[in-house]
């Protein structure tokens, strides 16, 4: 091939080139990972559970991860892309279980609100375990 004045084939082969080779690393090195963001909270008065438990399973409920919120409630956790269930529990309450599906470079945010169980007790501003409706009546009655 004989290049002739005007004639930019050549050059337009190397640019070819240099595009293709950005391509592919660009898809090497994308992101295979996205974020797990979810936040744990009392129903009732939708302060943070900051010692819930918060597990991440497979579809098929094998334990991918465990995680334990900040002070605020939330937690945060890179995951490769899929599909996961997030299971939410802390003694005195209600469990909680939601599906997820985590895309590379992306964050998925989920929100909990656990409530406490019928005459369980819960944790109240002063940390002291507070008694249920309940628990209550059957101490009154000396039971």
């Amino acid at each position: 091939m004989v290049a002739r004045p005007g004639d930019h084939r050549p050059r337009d082969r190397r640019v070819s080139i240099v595009g293709a080779l950005y391509s592919g690393a660009s898809y090497l090195i994308a992101p295979k990972q996205g974020e797990l963001a979810a936040l744990v909270r009392e129903s009732r008065t939708d302060r943070p559970l900051s010692d819930a438990t918060v597990e991440v399973l497979t579809p098929e409920d094998t334990l991918v991860t465990t995680l334990a919120p900040a002070a605020d409630g939330w937690t945060r956790h890179s995951l490769h892309a899929g599909t996961y269930r997030i299971r939410v529990t802390r003694p005195g309450f209600g469990s909680d279980t939601k599906p997820i599906q985590v895309l590379p470079g992306r964050s998925v945010e989920v929100r909990f609100h656990l409530t406490p169980r019928r005459g369980g007790s819960f944790a109240d501003d002063s940390g002291r375990g507070s008694a249920g409706p309940v628990s209550r009546f059957l101490g009154r009655l000396g039971l």
